[in-house]
């Protein structure tokens, strides 16, 4: 391998520190031969790793036996699973899962001693409203408040409440509804009214409904970060802020859009790596893992909440979590060119109509694996996914870059990367290899290469050849088996890509929407976010102007946006029914996407770059894989680029763990053709340099996986610390071994740093 000599060069600081990590976190693979993988790994290092909130942790086993009793509450609905019991001084209830016969509540003692009056009154309400008063100071109310009017209508199967608050000119209409096994709570559409000067903020539905006061119990709260993350309960800590995530991440028409130089307060700096944004709009928490659990899920606003969970010592001594929903935010109308000016509060709300399912959950269902299972076969009845395609070997995503635009003294000329010629070259070495099943996605393909031409460009750029020589390619890799894709990002764009007159989204205080990198350096540092109607048409030339080809959209899948552009502005919602219309109106041509939010996942059949670890905030103890657990069986998804810091034994063995397939970032040309160029953060692409590893990598986890194609993840559990199994619905179980010793399970080992696989075909 030369990969490392080439490097060696190298001034990138980024480039530098990803190599130091690889080497010192793992050790560099040499080679491997079967499930043991003899790849060198530090004793003392994977020892250390697998205690970390990178990995799942084995749980207790603790019976837990509720603390909570139905005294003195009134039951007032009932049906075959849950039984709802309500105290009208609180506006509180507690829960009967009749399966079980364990109680869910809020506050075991109804008012706590450690909160003050309106922390009390949120923690056993079953809604509370925040609002902005005259002055945009944050008050809230909740609907145990003195102040509060409400008039309860209990039904057969539901609660239906108004409530009414002189004090503050707010009032509104809401329904909690008994489903099956489920609690669904909703506002009234059109219900809520403002009189006066106060503004509602934002909305909760009983967010303290099974809570914890710190590691009273054993448990855990889920949070849909990276691929899912656990907190579970401890002792009160003193953390600086609570986990907070909007869902399908920030909208950049109010939100800021700057990348720090530096991590948040709340996590570890010690780990290259973005904070990732919550995909699907679900949280949950478990009281005993496979004991009792509750999963909440969004199922209208969900555009315009945000998932919380605070910890037990951030503000109270609870643990609790789920879902805000908002109405309003605060921005910054700048007033000098620094950037500095004054705060605003959003005059009109958003058009957001809140609805929570709260499910409840015993025995195996009540942990994280649980509430994903529960989570998929909710979608599939939905019709909001497909069936994976069913193949004999996985695949392997090899995304390969044509050319790029180059720094030069006196002009930008262009720096070709990899022709149509050289690609098919590629794949044949790869088939040659016995690796023939690839999802190609091709970038930089267009006039001008990747930030070099028009943003709606559809002609190929010359110098790497014509459609034609493209059109070969692509029925090359058909030919193989494999799937081809054309790679385009129709949501940012540089300054020469686009009129920045009319192309720009607008944000509320009348800035142009743009993402600045903290590289000053780099070529271009500054991205802009396209309207999304802009967007909408250059989506439609693509699929008119490249028909025969299939498409991969960076960013599309991923960023949800307002635009405030005077007389054309654009909620929200508006644009997500607009991107996933243009999807919609084109479904015939196979789409893939990078990192898609939940409402995309019926489009796509190739999911790019899913996370794999969480964002790794201080209060996060486990990375878990819901997300692996929803889509495997229905969507083929792969991880980050393997030779771009997710490359060792251990994310080898993080793939077979999550199911997830390999993927790597090559070109043809020497790694120093990146310099000067917007692509020279990615510090080693050469695919000779990498060709071996490819390889290696993906015998490893074909090896794994092809036994599981098509098939769906039915348990995760860890048996001790750092062995882990994933059972399957075919039958068949891959057991995982992160420590240096072999594990023995029913008189079968499992070898150190490696995998096996067990299990018949039903």
């Amino acid at each position: 391998m030369q990969c490392f000599k080439v490097l060696s060069g190298s001034k990138r600081r980024l480039g530098i520190i990803t190599i130091l990590l690889i080497l010192l976190y793992t050790g560099h693979p040499a080679a491997q031969s079967g499930g043991s993988g003899e790849w060198f790994v530090p004793p003392e290092i994977s020892s250390a790793e697998v205690y970390s909130n990178r990995h799942t942790h084995m749980e207790s086993g603790v019976p837990i036996h509720s603390m909570l009793t139905t005294d003195g509450f009134e039951k007032k609905l009932e049906n075959q699973r849950l039984e709802v019991w309500f105290h009208r001084n609180t506006a509180s209830i507690r829960v009967v899962d009749k399966a079980s016969g364990y109680t869910w509540g809020m506050l075991p003692e109804g008012v706590s001693e450690d909160m003050n009056d309106r922390w009390n009154a949120m923690a056993s309400s079953l809604i509370t409203l925040e609002y902005y008063d005259a002055d945009r100071n944050q008050n809230n109310i909740s609907l145990s408040d003195p102040s509060v009017e409400a008039e309860y209508d209990w039904q057969e199967n539901a609660l239906w409440c108004d409530m009414d608050s002189t004090e503050t000119g707010i009032s509104l209409g809401f329904t909690m509804k008994l489903e099956e096994d489920s609690l669904v709570f909703s506002v009234k559409e059109g219900s809520l009214r403002e009189i006066g000067d106060n503004k509602v903020k934002a909305l909760y539905f009983a967010p303290f409904l099974g809570c914890t006061r710190e590691d009273s119990i054993d448990g855990y709260m889920f949070v849909p970060d990276g691929p899912g993350a656990l907190i579970r309960y401890a002792k009160e800590s003193q953390y600086v802020k609570p986990f907070e995530a909007r869902i399908y991440g920030s909208d950049y028409g109010i939100d800021t859009a700057v990348q720090p130089g530096d991590l948040k307060t709340t996590r570890t700096n010690d780990y290259i790596t973005d904070e990732e944004q919550a995909t699907v709009p679900v949280y949950g928490v478990v009281h005993g893992a496979g004991q009792n659990a509750l999963m909440g899920v969004a199922e209208s606003g969900e555009e315009y909440a945000a998932i919380l969970a605070y910890p037990s010592g951030v503000i109270t001594p609870y643990n609790w979590a789920g879902i805000r929903f908002d109405y309003r935010s605060l921005y910054t109308e700048p007033i000098n060119q620094d950037g500095s000016g004054i705060e605003r509060m959003q005059q009109t709300a958003n058009n957001v109509v809140p609805r929570l399912r709260v499910t409840f959950l015993t025995g195996e269902k009540a942990d994280y694996s649980g509430m994903a299972v529960t989570y998929r076969e909710r979608l599939r009845k939905e019709g909001r996914l497909r069936d994976e395609r069913l193949d004999t070997q996985v695949p392997l995503h090899l995304n390969i870059v044509g050319a790029d635009v180059k720094k030069g003294f006196l002009f930008k000329t262009l720096s070709v990367l990899t022709t149509a010629s050289q690609a098919k070259h590629i794949t044949e070495e790869l088939s040659r290899d016995g690796i023939r099943n690839l999802t190609l996605t091709f970038e930089g393909w267009e006039k001008g290469g990747l930030n070099g031409g028009k943003i709606s460009e559809t002609s190929f750029e010359k110098q790497l050849g014509n459609r034609g020589n493209f059109a070969t390619l692509r029925d090359k890799v058909k030919e193989n088996g494999g799937r081809f894709y054309l790679l385009l990002n129709p949501v940012i764009a540089n300054k020469d890509q686009i009129s920045l007159l009319s192309a720009p989204a607008v944000t509320i205080s009348g800035k142009q929407q743009k993402i600045k990198r903290m590289n000053n350096q780099i070529l271009y540092n500054e991205y802009y976010f396209l309207k999304p109607s802009f967007t909408v048409s250059t989506v439609e030339r693509y699929f008119n102007k490249l028909d025969g080809f299939n498409l991969a959209f960076k960013e599309l899948g991923m960023r949800l946006y307002s635009d405030y552009t005077r007389n054309k502005a654009v909620t929200r919602t508006q644009a997500r029914s607009m991107l996933v219309g243009i999807c919609d109106k084109y479904k015939s041509t196979a789409v893939a996407l990078h990192k898609p939010n939940s409402y995309f996942w019926d489009k796509t059949g190739e999911y790019f770059n899913i996370p794999m670890t969480c964002s790794q905030y201080t209060f996060e103890t486990d990375t878990v894989p819901f997300l692996p657990i929803v889509l495997k069986g229905h969507v083929d998804y792969y991880t980050p680029y393997a030779n771009q810091g997710f490359y060792s034994r251990l994310s080898v063995l993080k793939m077979i763990e999550f199911g997830a397939y390999p993927s790597f970032i090559v070109a043809a040309a020497r790694n120093q053709a990146l310099h000067n160029t917007p692509l020279e953060d990615y510090f080693s692409i050469n695919f000779d340099d990498w060709h071996d590893s490819i390889r290696q990598v993906y015998t490893q986890v074909n090896e794994a996986l092809a036994a599981v194609e098509g098939s769906q993840i039915e348990r995760h559990v860890v048996l001790n610390t750092g062995i882990v199994r994933v059972d399957y619905t075919n039958g068949k179980q891959i057991f995982i071994n992160y420590t240096t010793e072999p594990y023995n399970i029913e008189g079968r080992e499992v070898p150190p740093m490696g995998f096996d696989v067990r299990g018949s075909q039903i």
